[in-house]
């Protein structure tokens, strides 16, 4: 009997340290926006320093560590995402453009934070096409999801495909899910914004979790993505004010790429334009209101890509065709609407225009830093802030008018970079900054490691936790590769790809569709860019041909190289590209 009870008593001290073990274990929630660029975070000193306010952001910031040089691979959404997921580059996890689908099959953290214990969850935007793997419950939207009233699947309901869609596409039609439809048991829908409809979800979900597990929770906005459409608590912010512009907001491209010159993706077309209005009064738009002109533009697209040509005006007021009905879409863009005088000047007209657009995405911004403070209470309230990593980023980043851009996928710093705030109070001394290199390859290894979970060796990424205990390595990364996949397919803007160090940027214009799924396949002349980041940290003076830089180059280019052997994109693939590399490197 007396050799039962100790080995009982053994028996229970294991199981008993196991559990303590877990609980032991850090939770993490992973709070993940869509298009939220560092500039609109007020803990970042931007030219919207003073006006801009996130106090609770900021609130992480100033309890933990700010990332300076916070990078993704490539400024899209999707592919954003799965390499968050994965570790690895989009070629690598075989999703490296909108048009495809995530393989769920294939290795992710969530799945190995599951398998070690931890309980798992994702909340809102998914947008991967493909049913969540390695979560214990999930609730997201499909595809973009609605600003108003979201249309939302969880765990337990049917998981549908498009019947005779494309076999890369599993998942919903928004326009398909109806009462009454064919998807209709696969889908609920939820009352309010979506911003407050994501947080109280994930609300209750940290509520209902299972307590003797430590979780994983993924809490990920639809917001501040375009349409940019607010809750009308927030119509009020920033009426009567005149928000700073940036100063590239007229730039004039000289010495720049032909990429930045004809790509459509200008403030004073998308923002100048009747959809405004209704916004200023403080009304909410409805979607197809705000497009109203967006067809012109598409066929604007469409026009220069059967005609080969990108032969416009940087004002575009004028295309150099004898095209009736071109000429009369490029009138109604601008000029001659109700909301454009046509005696304002285009730099008027777009001052207009960036106002309309910024107010627009400040408010959104605005309902995502109220509902993040939400959780923090809650995390406070319930004991749960000591021993919660508490990371917040964005897919990517996104243009404030900066070159008078809207939107992202180009190399340049305010799509490239995102916001990167980290709070673990066992670890991080409070109110910490670090210009450390942290790139979203990198958020997968790092979540491994703080959970005590071996990192997988095929992961493209190494994890920053030395940088947040505040010992980075002597031979920390230095420099980051970027590639965008979908030549033209946005906007117009060419497939490229280019190193990014702590001083120099260089950016290649190869000008190809190669086999990215959804790229346009006419091609475009290669093209390089060269920034100085310390002497022009607005990127306005591509410096490439300057002979005073020509060692850098070389060195950089060789750099390049190295960096696309080690990720294992190799041009040698591709034929045409290193053609085209024979003849432009």
């Amino acid at each position: 009997m007396k050799y039962l009870l100790i080995l009982l008593f053994i028996i229970n001290s294991v199981y008993s340290n196991s559990d303590n073990h877990n609980q032991d274990k850090p939770n993490i929630l992973f709070i993940y926006s869509d298009d939220h660029t560092f500039q609109a975070v007020s803990a970042y000193e931007s030219f919207l320093s003073g006006v801009v306010e996130t106090p609770n952001l900021d609130r992480i910031a100033n309890e933990g560590m700010l990332f300076e040089n916070a990078f993704n691979t490539n400024s899209i959404c999707t592919p954003a995402r799965a390499t968050v997921l994965t570790g690895k580059y989009g070629h690598n996890n075989g999703l490296n453009t909108l048009d495809r689908a995530f393989d769920g099959s294939q290795q992710t953290f969530p799945k190995l934070l599951q398998k070690a214990g931890y309980y798992t969850a994702v909340v809102g935007k998914w947008h991967l096409k493909t049913m969540p793997t390695g979560f214990d419950y999930y609730n997201i939207m499909p595809v973009q999801g609605r600003y108003f009233n979201p249309i939302m699947t969880h765990t337990g309901m049917p998981w549908y495909q498009v019947p005779g869609g494309d076999p890369d596409i599993p998942y919903w039609r928004v326009e398909m899910d109806k009462p009454g439809g064919l998807y209709s048991k696969g889908i609920k829908e939820y009352k309010g914004h979506v911003t407050d409809v994501v947080t109280d979800i994930s609300l209750d979900v940290l509520k209902n979790r299972p307590k003797d597990k430590p979780f994983m929770i993924m809490y990920q906005h639809k917001a501040p993505h375009d349409l940019f459409e607010y809750d009308k608590k927030y119509a009020e912010l920033y009426k009567d004010i005149d928000i700073p512009e940036p100063i590239s907001l007229n730039d004039n491209y000289d010495n720049r790429s032909t990429a930045i010159k004809r790509t459509i993706q200008k403030v004073h077309m998308e923002y100048g334009n009747e959809f405004s209005e209704a916004v200023e009064d403080g009304e909410v738009i409805p979607k197809q209101d705000r497009y109203l002109f967006f067809p012109t533009l598409e066929y604007l697209h469409q026009y220069l890509h059967e005609n080969k040509t990108d032969e416009f005006d940087d004002d575009l007021k004028l295309i150099k065709s004898n095209d009736n009905k071109l000429k009369k879409i490029i009138k109604s863009i601008f000029g001659n609407n109700k909301n454009n005088k046509t005696n304002l000047s285009i730099e008027d007209r777009r001052a207009l225009a960036y106002q309309m657009y910024i107010k627009a995405y400040l408010r959104c911004v605005a309902g995502i830093d109220e509902n993040v403070g939400r959780v923090l209470d809650y995390l406070d309230k319930e004991g749960l802030s000591e021993n919660t990593i508490v990371i917040y980023t964005s897919d990517q980043g996104f243009f404030l008018g900066e070159h008078n851009l809207f939107d992202k996928r180009f190399m340049y710093e305010e799509s490239l970079r995102v916001p990167l705030l980290v709070r673990y109070p066992k670890i991080i001394k409070p109110g910490s900054i670090t210009t450390d290199f942290a790139i979203n390859t990198d958020l997968a290894p790092t979540f491994l490691d703080l959970a005590g979970v071996d990192i997988p060796e095929d992961m493209d990424g190494v994890s920053f936790k030395p940088v947040l205990e505040g010992n980075t390595p002597d031979d920390w990364q230095t420099d980051m590769y970027y590639r965008y996949w979908m030549h033209r397919a946005h906007f117009n803007i060419p497939a490229h790809y280019g190193i990014r160090t702590e001083r120099y940027k260089l950016i290649f214009y190869y000008g190809l569709p190669l086999d990215a799924k959804g790229a346009y396949p006419i091609s475009t002349t290669p093209e390089w860019e060269l920034f100085d980041l310390e002497k022009d940290p607005n990127e306005m003076n591509n410096v490439y041909n300057d002979p005073n830089y020509s060692n850098i180059i070389k060195d950089l280019k060789v750099r390049l190289l190295e960096l696309k052997d080690k990720y294992g994109d190799q041009d040698e693939k591709y034929p045409e590209l290193i053609s085209v590399r024979k003849k432009f490197w």
